[in-house]
């Protein structure tokens, strides 16, 4: 019999290399294509990427995964508003957790489909399963991947082996540490989880507002702050609660635990793991009522005039949102990597502050046009008057999945390749490709097509304002990418040719008024075009250039709204 070893994500590596030396012979089967440059580096046998050809594509996925969370949602609002109103009359949990059961829903969608398409593949196999021991959190590996397989393997007879490994500490319990009250008026509360990109920027605009700024530390993914007040995190603690005048959170935790052991039914069959993905849920819920008490108690009278928070929800969102929504306090939302998407909270108060290159309008829960204003960057604008062929292709490259997920099906991704290439021998055009740092498919695109793994190595090894500077026209291929600024400041011109249709969420990265947004084929034949005349070429630069320009006069600095 046949020893299988299955990959669903780079976290299970280093289990694989460490259990490949027990089995022998055996085969090791993957199925996300942004591991196979890192697969080839290791030592593990006969490596095989799986694709699911008749896979649901990723507005799919992301539409019935919104599906599934807006239903959980609705059912636990439902049961939980009763005991909640006896806190306050209008309390609702609705998107509180939405990030959370998003992810599950997704990764629970793309994996349970996927393990179906295969089975006929492991019918005589002894299969091997590893097993990442952490209930979804956010983004990040779970065990919800292995017990889907393990489920169906069960279901079709199929023997197998489990091992778990890379179980992370609890932390389901981390709650805004606001034990006390707070010392003096402050003018703006600042939370800002995931703006590592500009959080220079950020912190001179907050230093040159003027403003008091106290600043509530994000659970995950938080950047360095230099605010007047600095609030960290603390474990709940149901002792130090009461003494601080919380009411008591026992019952809505315990009511939370059997209800959403309830509702995870369908998704998770296993009682135990089940029990624990509720537990973690529960959790998260309980600490975020407890911020909230707390937020109350800790600012009393002294609430601060306004609130800014990255579109990035790294937990704490819901009480903060709650909080601002109940004292009517304007909220301004900064994107965490320039544009941002829509969000799961009904507040109407809130801004999106977002960059020129942010496309369609975002949205709040119930589906409404949020307020909207264009941030201001400190950019540098060049645009080179001379006139120039296009003698040079830039070909831009984004993520292709995120957590084993991908967001764009690999066929038809690599055969676009295949046709830009044609296209640019045909033309006598050179083409340089720039994949996405961390993903770099040479392997899949050297095999796909004549690009050599050199070129692609050069591409990354400089920056990206270096790559942006040695091409006449770059496509943005597939999703959008912040990484389009550099080449829209410098006055490269930018198209934005899709494989396959974008998501909901991936339609707001990018403005296409700005940078053209067109099927493979009517890109090339635009191509067509700018080769026949470089006027024509050199009159669509100078205007996408003048509109970006245009656009970047007209945002706001964030130390005017502060």
């Amino acid at each position: 019999m046949e020893q299988v070893l299955i990959i669903t994500s780079s976290y299970d590596l280093p289990a694989a290399q460490e259990l490949a030396p027990t089995l022998g012979e055996y085969r090791t089967y993957f199925f996300d294509p942004t591991l196979v440059d890192e697969i080839a580096k290791t030592s593990l046998k006969r490596p095989e990427l799986l694709l699911w050809d008749d896979a649901p594509t990723y507005p799919e996925l992301e539409h019935q995964a919104y599906v599934h969370v807006r239903q959980l949602e609705a059912r636990i609002d439902t049961a939980m508003r009763p005991l909640l109103a006896t806190y306050h009359p209008t309390l609702s949990l609705r998107g509180w957790q939405s990030l959370n059961l998003y992810y599950l829903m997704l990764g629970w969608q793309w994996y349970g489909g996927l393990w179906s398409s295969i089975a006929e593949r492991l019918r005589d196999c002894h299969v091997h399963v590893l097993v990442c021991d952490n209930p979804a959190n956010f983004y990040w590996p779970s065990f919800v991947p292995a017990l889907l397989l393990i489920e169906r393997l069960r279901t079709w007879n199929v023997p197998f082996s489990a091992v778990a490994y890379g179980e992370r500490a609890d932390e389901s319990d981390v709650m805004m540490d606001l034990f006390g009250s707070v010392p003096e008026q402050y003018d703006v509360l600042t939370h800002l989880p995931t703006c590592f990109y500009d959080a220079p920027h950020f912190r001179a605009e907050l230093a040159a507002a003027g403003s008091r700024i106290v600043n509530i530390e994000p659970k995950y993914w938080g950047m360095p702050m230099t605010p007047d007040l600095q609030v960290k995190m603390a474990r709940l603690d149901h002792a130090r609660l009461a003494h601080a005048g919380v009411p008591s959170l026992q019952e809505p935790g315990q009511q939370l635990l059997k209800l959403l052991h309830e509702l995870l039914e369908p998704y998770i069959a296993s009682s135990d793991y089940r029990a624990r993905q509720a537990v973690h849920l529960a959790k998260l819920y309980q600490s975020q009522l407890a911020s909230l008490f707390l937020l109350e108690t800790y600012f009393g009278g002294m609430r601060p005039g306004r609130m800014l928070i990255s579109d990035h929800d790294a937990g704490f969102h819901g009480p903060l949102l709650t909080y601002a929504s109940r004292h009517r306090m304007p909220v301004y939302v900064l994107p965490h990597a320039k544009v941002s998407i829509s969000s799961e909270f009904t507040f109407r108060n809130m801004t999106a502050l977002t960059h020129v290159m942010q496309g369609r309008t975002v949205l709040d829960g119930n589906g409404r046009a949020l307020r909207h204003m264009t941030l201001a960057y400190p950019e540098q604008l060049s645009l080179n008057t001379a006139s120039a062929p296009l003698s040079r292709l830039g070909v831009l490259l984004s993520g292709l999945s995120l957590n084993g997920v991908p967001s764009t099906a690999l066929r038809p991704y690599l055969d676009g390749l295949k046709e830009i290439e044609q296209w640019c021998r045909r033309h006598g055009v050179e083409l340089a490709v720039r994949c996405r740092p961390g993903q770099s498919l040479f392997e899949l695109i050297t095999g796909s097509t004549d690009i050599a793994r050199a070129d692609l190595e050069a591409a990354l090894r400089g920056s990206l304002g270096e790559f942006a500077q040695g091409v006449d026209v770059c496509l943005m291929y597939d999703a959008p990418t912040s990484a389009a600024i550099e080449f829209l400041r410098n006055g490269v011109p930018l198209l934005n040719p899709l494989p396959e249709a974008l998501s909901t969420a991936e339609h707001l990265w990018s403005d296409a008024e700005l940078i053209p947004r067109e099927s493979l084929a009517d890109t090339l034949r635009r191509l067509d075009a700018y080769v026949a005349d470089t006027d024509l070429l050199d009159s669509f630069r100078r205007h996408q250039f003048a509109r970006y320009a245009a656009g970047t006069a007209q945002a706001r600095s964030l130390r005017s709204l502060l």
